[in-house]
């Protein structure tokens, strides 16, 4: 496993460095070195290009689509994303009018490709927008968007000509808060800059959740419903003893509470107190955490949803930064590991009785 995992480093760094070194050649040929400010007529329709298909990256782009929303409401905004799963995350969120998919899969890439691009230009948008600072995919697609204008970031390797450009955030380290300083580049008027993630979720999603989580719990749980995800890509996972141990900490210091892990779909419990749930809609999965009193989890696309949907996150980090990647949301907290799965259980609870004071002031 250890050398498989070396194997996927190696693999993304060379293919880092060859992406580096490209868009230092091309940049060479037409680039966007320095910022360029200037006030744009209200869009009416906006491309956001998130080329990208994990999870994390999907959630961590609705600061900015909510700003756009707030800046321009009557703008109609559309986003280009990769995979077709993701997208269900955004489709509802106030402001955007549809999202386009990318496929991951070569053969289908091949045969849609060309349709997509065409669709894409008969739409004729004022603005494209790539919300990353080094995203070749995020930059063909504006390239091809055939948008009157384009807005990202200046670079010594932006190769893009790009009509709009702000100098990137150096002093904003968290990467979903990074995009919502390019607004600034394209309008003399005030930013509402939406620090927060947000998925939209329906009724019919919502009962489906319900009926799902139901259907797994069986008898209706009375105290408090805990959820986790104790996966993880790479040095990102803890090991399978320190959940364990976390579950059984959890019961001893709130035995009334029910613990629900998120799970891919069939996947088994990891502790015996606890519910495995999961499903592949992305939707549902937002809507089943929703009901959650609290959420713990690493470094992952399900901590990032989990906050998107408003419950009391707590993160656990140990090989990426929490500057970069902590759960946006007024009720999130992130913690570098190691941490002792008893100190991590009383954080949590601890969060969640905050949440409910607060709950309680403001009813």
């Amino acid at each position: 496993m250890d050398h498989e995992h070396g194997l996927r480093r190696l693999i993304r760094r060379a293919r880092r460095a060859l992406r580096d070194r490209t868009s230092r050649w091309l940049a060479r040929l037409a680039a966007t070195p320095t910022p360029c400010h200037a006030p744009l007529p209200c869009p009416t329709r906006i491309l956001v290009c998130r080329v990208n298909k994990r999870l994390g990256n999907t959630v961590l782009l609705t600061p900015l689509l909510q700003s756009l929303a707030a800046t321009f409401p009557q703008a109609r905004i559309d986003v280009l994303v990769q995979g077709r799963y993701n997208g269900v995350l955004l489709e509802n969120l106030p402001g955007v009018n549809r999202v386009h998919e990318v496929p991951t899969e070569p053969w289908p890439l091949l045969r849609r490709l060309v349709p997509l691009i065409r669709h894409l230009r008969r739409q004729r948008y004022d603005l494209a927008i790539d919300p990353n600072n080094h995203s070749s995919s995020n930059r063909l697609a504006m390239a091809v968007s055939g948008a009157r204008y384009r807005l990202g970031f200046a670079a010594a390797d932006q190769w893009l000509k790009l009509t709009h450009a702000a100098a990137f955030p150096d002093h904003e380290p968290h990467t979903g808060l990074q995009p919502l300083y390019l607004l600034a580049a394209i309008t003399g008027t005030p930013v509402h800059r939406i620090k927060t993630t947000a998925v939209g979720l329906t009724d019919h999603q919502r009962s489906r959740a319900h009926n799902r989580l139901q259907a797994s719990l069986g008898a209706a749980a009375d105290g408090p419903l805990i959820g986790f995800f104790a996966e993880a890509t790479g040095g990102k996972q803890l090991p399978g003893d320190w959940w364990q141990a976390w579950c059984t900490a959890v019961q001893e210091q709130a035995p009334d509470a029910t613990l629900v892990q998120i799970v891919r779909p069939g996947g088994p419990a990891l502790a015996p107190t606890a519910t495995p749930v999961g499903t592949s809609d992305l939707g549902e999965l937002a809507a089943i955490i929703e009901q959650m009193d609290g959420f713990i989890a690493a470094d992952s696309g399900p901590m990032h949803l989990a906050s998107a949907t408003g419950v009391p996150v707590l993160g656990l980090f140990q090989a990426t930064p929490p500057e970069r990647f902590a759960p946006l949301g007024e009720l999130c907290c992130a913690i570098t590991t190691p941490v002792e799965p008893a100190a991590a259980a009383r954080m949590l609870l601890a969060l969640r009785k905050q949440t409910d004071e607060l709950l309680r002031r403001q009813g």
